[in-house]
């Protein structure tokens, strides 16, 4: 077996490595450096402690400004307890951590290669020159222009030395950059993410397309990505931006394919698909490949019906097996199944609206209120089947004018009034005519500003003041409101006993009074009497009146 395996840093100018900067945690000189891997003070000194505990050895060899060291991290008990110390061979100096430091998160070997490989690597951006990784018999000495880490050669590390590609992107060829975010060729079929060249990110099983380096990137003091939704948002944005056709060309038949589902094709990587702007380039490979006439269509209980209406189209229908493939195919503007069938493919639709009197009356009074509805309301359909028990109404089509479309729930007929109904109508039209949907976000907000709008206008359009009130059991109103009643100030009334109250016609006006004691004197004239300021004019021949509204 390999003794040692030495990682080290050489460079023309000195290199001067503080002792201390190995011993205190939380002690980092590149804290604020966006551009190495290694910020917090806190991974070398656990993973020699990790090292410990495999019994491996671990060996710092370098200079600083006290002269060339040799620091070897050792264990020596303490009432009972098993302690760290720092050996440096004259001088043995305790630390503050015992052997259990970081037990329960360090575990793995590569977490302990790690640490020394990407010092190394922040080395070279911190004081130039180069690093390397070699496997030697024995501990070399020190000199200013070399600063070493040893190990044991154990048969894990060696291994990860053996394959280092697969946990270091040094060598990785990238195919594609855009923002920071670099796709990189692969070495195995699993998702590798990367930043400053070490591994970040590893999800066995979990095939992709490409693996990943990210410039910058949030990390956790384990030097393991911190946030998998940033993760995926930047695999979204990379595969969005692409431009080369050899790349688009590999993830169209990587989507077409049934046999893997990879990380691209990801709920969590497909849901920012939807907010990018591709490039056009994805529609020409695409059809390249397929031809002109092909169009996408998803893996959905109605795939048999769809291929069908497609081919009695003429056109070529493409299965997309996996969902997450589909909305990015669709995202990237590649042809697809609605655009040739519509929207209202995937739902149960009577055309007969006839048969739904509700929804012709409430139909009229939508198009008497906004009679610029006609052509959406005109072309109404009602949705049956199960859809129709999720929802009042929808809008379909709705970003194609020409074929924009409302439909309006058979369960809402069969059980909202009139009133319910007038409401869903104009509440589809606001989608339909505008193309602005519901939700919490800016578009939310807008549609929401608009149903108000139609609201303050429905309210203006048939607000009618009431300028009648009631004094000592006689209708009355004030001379001042006379221009708004109308000319002819005598007032009729009649007894409609199915409503036990009386109506009362005047000038403009039609009332409905009600008390327990009315009485009409003289007859079912009125005629009005004006007060002796002049100010009121009332109804003395009509008593005991308790209340009266407009109708």
């Amino acid at each position: 077996m390999t003794k040692y395996i030495r990682i080290r840093n050489t460079s023309d100018n000195q290199m001067i490595v503080p002792r201390i900067a190995l011993e205190k945690l939380g002690l980092s000189t590149k804290r604020d450096s966006a551009e190495t891997i290694g910020r917090f003070g806190s991974g070398i000194k656990y993973a020699p402690i990790a090292a410990l505990r495999k019994n491996w050895e671990w060996w710092f060899v370098g200079q600083d400004n006290n002269g060339p060291y040799y620091m070897q991290y050792v264990v020596r008990d303490e009432d009972g307890i098993d302690c760290v110390w720092y050996d440096y061979g004259t001088e043995l100096k305790p630390s503050s951590f015992t052997l259990g430091a970081g037990e329960l998160s360090w575990t793995d070997p590569f977490q302990i290669i790690r640490e020394p490989i990407a010092n190394a690597m922040d080395g070279v951006k911190e004081f130039g020159g180069e690093w390397s990784i070699d496997f030697v018999d024995e501990i070399g000495n020190a000199n200013e222009y070399t600063f070493d880490v040893y190990i044991t050669g154990s048969p894990e590390l060696v291994d990860i030395i053996n394959n280092i590609d697969l946990y270091f992107s040094s060598n990785r060829k990238a195919l594609f950059k855009v923002g920071g975010t670099s796709l990189l060729s692969k070495e195995t079929s699993d998702l590798r993410v990367f930043s400053q060249n070490v591994l970040i990110a590893h999800k066995e099983n979990m095939p992709s397309i490409f693996d990943y380096e990210f410039d910058i990137v949030d990390l956790n003091e384990e030097r393991t990505l911190k946030s998998e939704w940033d993760m995926c948002w930047k695999i979204g944005r990379v595969i969005s931006s692409l431009s080369d056709d050899d790349l688009i060309y590999k993830i169209i038949e990587k989507s077409c394919s049934a046999s893997t589902e990879y990380f691209e094709f990801n709920p969590s990587v497909a849901t920012h698909y939807r907010s990018s702007e591709f490039n056009s380039n994805w529609s020409v490979v695409f059809k390249d490949i397929y031809g002109d006439n092909s169009v996408i269509y998803p893996n959905t209980a109605m795939a048999n019906s769809i291929s069908n209406s497609l081919r009695l189209r003429g056109q070529k229908g493409v299965l997309i097996p996996y969902e997450g493939a589909y909305d990015l195919l669709a995202s990237a503007g590649i042809p697809n199944y609605m655009e040739s069938l519509g929207e209202e493919y995937q739902y149960e639709v009577d055309e007969n609206i006839s048969q739904f009197p509700e929804l012709t009356k409430a139909i009229a009074f939508a198009k008497a209120f906004l009679p610029e509805s006609s052509d959406y309301f005109d072309n109404c359909g009602v949705l049956i089947g199960e859809a129709a028990l999720q929802c009042k109404g929808l809008t379909v089509n709705r970003d194609n004018k020409d074929r924009c479309r409302i439909l309006v729930s058979k369960e809402h007929l069969d059980s909202g009034s009139i009133a319910d109904i007038v409401a869903t109508l104009i509440h589809e039209y606001d989608h339909a005519s505008t193309g602005i949907g519901d939700g919490y976000s800016e578009e939310g907000k807008k549609f929401r500003d608009l149903a108000d709008r139609h609201i303050g206008k429905m309210i203006v359009k048939n607000y009618k003041a009431n300028p009648f009130f009631i004094e000592d059991g006689v209708v009355c109103f004030r001379v001042s409101d006379i221009g708004m009643i109308g000319s002819n100030l005598v007032a009729t009334t009649e007894h409609i006993r199915m409503l036990d109250s009386f109506l009362i016609k005047v000038g403009d006006f039609m009332l409905k009074a009600s008390g327990s004691s009315i009485e009409e004197n003289f007859g079912h004239e009125h005629h009005p009497h004006f007060c002796q300021d002049a100010t009121v004019v009332s109804y003395p021949t009509f008593i005991n009146v308790e209340r009266i509204e407009i109708v």
